[in-house]
């Protein structure tokens, strides 16, 4: 919304924010409140969705519906208006947990046959009167310039709430959607979008151009800043996944971008371009290649295997909880030895490699001090 002229009790108000999830029935707005508003925004549990549903569209022209999904910690936005956009909305999730991930797979096969119970354990109702409405966030990213005056549906993926956090915002018409937004307001995160833009111009100059995100545009307002990119939609497959000869093709052929050898603790080590965040819910199949996104934490320059040891560490502690750290080492190892040869690195290198990333990863996923201490 633009800044709103806020109210005091009992006189009647343009945009009512309802937390009906939290609020008593007590507490709800009445009938009236809602006939003078301009716009509502109500956040329902499923049990009442369906009084306000009733409710909203017998007072105002145009209501949008989503699912927040899970509903207990949202991370998508999943639009209601129609079965193809809450499947499309489904792919901007990709839980690593198998429990999760069969939830998805199951609310998607229910969608197919227009049932979107799964997704409406916590929905978002906003009704407003004119129903070409904009939302001003929208009008910051410059949303109507490039894809036209018309209402957009639009499915959102939530960041996590810290200082990087930034909003996924994937535009929904008639066509496959084919671009990407990825909105930030703090200077934190301001920073990762731009060096995204970066790392994104630089690779479409590489080997690797058609295997990354083609950088569409860049908007910048003090409100937040804006990183249009290529979206290329996931098509789901129980247990599909990239092969890792086809992951370590694709790190040999980054291992040549800017590599050269630099000084670190007194020994000359190999390095090059980075993606700094390089794991398996970061990529997916395409063509018999990869898709690879998510370079908001690239470098220019890192010790060589930094993204092999990656793939194979964050996975194995994050998502399946392993507890065996020394077989975790071991994997990692095996695998970056595997890139060595068919990247033209020098295996003796690994080891210290190894110790470099420790030094650094440990710091995001804490159960890797031991393994420092004792490294």
């Amino acid at each position: 919304m633009p800044a709103p002229e806020w109210k005091a009790d009992g006189q009647p108000a343009d945009a009512l924010l309802v937390d009906g999830v939290r609020c008593g029935v007590q507490s709800m707005p009445s009938l009236g409140d809602i006939t003078a508003a301009q716009m509502v925004c109500m956040l329902v549990s499923r049990a009442q969705a369906k009084r306000w549903r009733r409710v909203l569209y017998e007072t105002f022209p145009k209501v949008r519906e989503y699912g927040l999904l899970p509903s207990h910690n949202p991370r998508i936005v999943v639009p209601l208006s129609t079965a193809r956009h809450a499947l499309v909305a489904l792919n901007l999730h990709r839980p690593g947990r198998w429990v999760a991930r069969f939830g998805l797979m199951l609310a998607r096969a229910l969608v197919c046959v227009g049932n979107f119970e799964l997704l409406r354990g916590r929905t978002l109702l906003i009704a407003t009167r004119s129903s070409d409405f904009i939302p001003n966030g929208a009008v910051h990213a410059e949303l109507p310039e490039r894809f036209g005056q018309h209402a957009m549906d639009c499915a959102l993926y939530l960041g996590t709430m810290d200082a990087n956090r930034k909003t996924v915002v994937l535009p929904m018409g008639d066509l496959p959607p084919s671009t990407i937004l990825k909105v930030a307001a703090s200077p934190t995160a301001r920073a990762s979008l731009n060096n995204e833009a970066a790392a994104l111009s630089a690779l479409s100059q590489s080997p690797l151009s058609a295997f990354v995100p083609r950088l569409v545009g860049l908007v910048s307002t003090d409100a937040a800043l804006t990183l249009y990119q290529e979206y290329r939609i996931r098509h789901w497959r129980f247990g599909r996944a990239a092969s890792e000869t086809t992951i370590i093709r694709f790190l040999a052929a980054m291992s040549r971008i800017g590599r050269e050898r630099r000084e670190i603790d007194g020994h000359f080590v190999t390095g090059y371009f980075c993606h700094g965040d390089f794991v398996p819910w970061n990529l997916q199949p395409d063509g018999g290649g990869l898709f690879v996104f998510d370079w908001e934490h690239s470098v220019s320059w890192a010790p060589a295997f930094a993204d092999a040891f990656q793939f194979i560490v964050a996975p194995a502690l994050l998502v399946k909880r392993e507890k065996d750290i020394l077989n975790i080492e071991a994997h990692a190892k095996a695998f970056a030895a595997r890139l060595a040869d068919v990247g033209g690195l020098e295996r003796a290198q690994i080891d210290h490699c190894w110790r470099h990333w420790l030094t650094s990863a440990a710091m995001r996923m804490p159960q890797l001090i031991p393994v420092l201490e004792n490294t």
